[in-house]
């Protein structure tokens, strides 16, 4: 045979891998945390599909960027807590045809598994009896996020919640979470070992946020941008109070305001313009290809991240601000743990956690240009520094080289056994241990 050959190993040192990620709740498309994580492992040579649900704009090609494979499933919405579990028990029954048919082509070496919700256990019980290997990637602190989003719920229904985190943490064979505040939470109350859950940051790559041109400007004044998910909990209704402060109480008509992105709140933020005659001031431009999306924002003269103070902000880096400082903006947020963490002296924090406070930020830094530029500056080197993607490439790659490896062992032992008790190596060893006592008894085996 003539050209170059392929290593079978991969560049890692061992076999390539297939990885199968699995999205609950967004498509992959808007989905910037597992677009970097399927970049990077098909750059490592692991084969990547996806399950996802299909959202509206999403490509009808089933091959995203650098060859990865996408297969969307119908999800089902309703509103309120009850609606959530018919969408989920909905999703987790597709997702699971959908796995368990690329795991018996053997498409699914490695399950990676987005949290919420972290019932998506279930899917990972199924894959490891099947012999795969879980990650489970905690995106949000799931008992912190239906507390805030229900206070009322009961308590057995919060019990419920944190049960199925543990769980979740409990099948995975490695855990990643996006921050040390996340990473200590998670340790503290599942009883798991701190070498198992790495600190995977969520970032834009570098190349990325330079391509980035923002659009030309015709109208004058100050334009403050608010980039993602605009749900319940995402401080819309701080946003429009703030707004609120500084155009009618302030008397502050230079300030218009660009919200990107959709979610459960942003209808009643629109109906809130209005009754306030503060739509003039707003351009809602909903949920847009994230390209265009930052492309907007970059347009922007501040960037603000309303978000509240609570025990779940306090522990989530905010994916809009990491782009912020991407994009070199100046950025007023309230003075929360991991914010403060992430964007360190790049931002203005309010002085108390009122939304008159937040305006103060505000109406200081519109009033001051070299301020701006002053912020943006450091936004833009310690992104560079500490919170490109670039940053995450290394600790991601260990997480699955370990995983390939435990995976590659595994599979070299069955087919050990197979042929000394000839058995049908497709028949053998469908079963993973789920605890460090059956592992330890299948390596005795």
């Amino acid at each position: 045979m003539s050209g170059e050959q392929r290593d079978p190993r991969g560049r890692l040192g061992h076999p390539p891998s297939e990885v199968l990620i699995v999205i609950e709740n967004m498509s992959f498309t808007y989905d910037t945390r597992m677009r970097n994580i399927a970049g990077t492992l098909r750059a490592a040579e692991y084969g990547v599909r996806v399950i996802c649900p299909r959202f509206p704009g999403d490509p009808a090609r089933s091959v995203g960027p650098a060859d990865v494979h996408v297969r969307h499933f119908r999800q089902p919405q309703f509103p309120g807590a009850f609606g959530h579990v018919i969408e989920y028990a909905a999703s987790i029954a597709a997702i699971l045809l959908h796995a368990l048919r690329e795991r018996a082509v053997g498409r699914a070496d490695i399950v990676h598994l987005c949290n919420p919700p972290d019932a998506l256990f279930v899917i990972g019980v199924v894959c490891r009896l099947l012999g795969a290997r879980v990650v489970y990637d905690q995106h949000d602190l799931n008992p912190e996020l239906f507390a805030l989003r229900y206070p009322g719920a009961p308590r057995g229904a919060r019990r419920l919640v944190a049960f199925a985190e543990r769980l979740a943490v409990r099948v995975a064979d490695e855990i990643v979470v996006t921050n040390e505040t996340a990473r200590t939470r998670t340790l503290g109350r599942s009883a798991t070992h701190g070498e198992r859950v790495t600190v995977i940051r969520n970032g834009t790559p570098l190349a990325h946020a330079a391509s980035l041109h923002s659009e030309t400007r015709t109208e004058d004044g100050v334009l403050i941008g608010y980039l993602g998910h605009t749900n319940s909990q995402d401080g819309l209704d701080v946003l429009l109070a703030t707004a609120q402060e500084l155009i009618v109480g302030r008397s502050r008509g230079d300030l218009r305001f660009l919200v990107v992105g959709d979610g459960d709140a942003l209808r009643a933020l629109e109906a809130g313009l209005v009754q306030h005659r503060l739509d003039a001031a707003f351009e809602l431009a909903g949920r847009l290809p994230p390209h265009e999306a930052l492309r907007r924002i970059a347009s922007c003269d501040i960037c603000i991240q309303p978000d509240p103070r609570n025990d779940f902000t306090e522990a989530t880096t905010m994916v809009k601000t990491l782009e912020y400082l991407a994009l070199g903006r100046a950025v007023a947020a309230f003075d929360l743990r991991e914010t403060r963490w992430s964007c360190g002296e790049a931002a203005l924090y309010a002085a108390d956690d009122s939304p008159a406070a937040l305006a103060d930020v505000i109406e200081t830094l519109a009033d001051d240009p070299e301020l701006r530029g002053r912020l943006g500056a450091q936004a833009r080197d310690r992104f560079t520094r500490i919170l490109s993607w670039e940053c995450s490439v290394a600790p991601l790659l260990a997480v699955y080289d370990r995983l390939a490896r435990s995976a590659s062992g595994e599979r070299s032992r069955v087919s050990r056994r197979a042929r000394k008790a000839h058995i049908p190596l497709g028949l053998a060893g469908r079963a993973a241990p789920l605890t460090s006592a059956a592992s330890a008894q299948d390596r005795r085996a």
